[in-house]
């Protein structure tokens, strides 16, 4: 169920990305770092959450310390791809 609703969110933000990026490619960002902490510990799937987080990193990479709330998230999805390439 989680899965789904992850899903429906993403696809929900990157639609509303396509028409206002500057506002909503943030929201795709961090959805896909929450999602890429999900496939690590639920379900596990490393190769899913490496390619969330990897996509997550290169949304939130542009931001840099513009936009320091995102810097977090920029962490973490780091960190899942550390875990990930660490095989832990």
């Amino acid at each position: 169920m989680s899965e789904l609703l992850y899903e429906e969110a993403l696809d929900i933000y990157r639609s509303l990305a396509e028409s206002n990026p500057e506002v909503f490619m943030q929201d795709v960002a961090v959805t896909l770092v929450s999602m890429s902490v999900f496939y690590l510990s639920a379900v596990p799937d490393k190769k899913k959450s490496s390619a969330l987080a990897e996509e997550a990193v290169k949304i939130l990479r542009p931001f840099g310390e513009n936009v320091p709330d995102l810097e977090p998230y920029m962490e973490i999805a780091e960190q899942v791809l550390q875990v990930n390439r660490r095989g832990g």
